[in-house]
């Protein structure tokens, strides 16, 4: 079974175990969904996502609601809200697809 991409946290459904999250090259993975009883009385379901630090990719992990702009790209020491994420990561992107994706020539 294929892991299902999205692109943005803009959920009806609880999303799958597994799903994954594109970010400008940053994975997040779903792995695990929390109850939660909202202010107002009523249930809902938070999502618990892992990833790796944009800045100095230790893994991390991190509770949204089923919409959310955006999750939080770096780990609870670098966490910088506001600020964006910048040339580091793609750097860091560059050199991982570098090593890791299939030549042109291969393809």
């Amino acid at each position: 079974m294929t892991a299902v991409v999205v692109h943005k946290i803009a959920f009806i459904a609880p999303p799958a175990l597994g799903t994954l999250l594109m970010i400008d090259g940053q994975r997040f993975e779903v792995v695990g969904l929390v109850a939660h009883r909202r202010r107002d009385g009523q249930q809902t379901v938070l999502i618990n996502w892992t990833s790796h630090c944009a800045r100095c990719g230790q893994p991390f992990s991190q509770i949204t609601s089923m919409t959310a702009k955006a999750p939080n790209r770096r780990c609870p020491a670098h966490h910088a809200p506001g600020v964006p994420v910048t040339a580091g990561g793609r750097e860091r992107k560059r050199q991982f697809l570098g090593r890791h994706a299939p030549s042109r020539a291969a393809r």
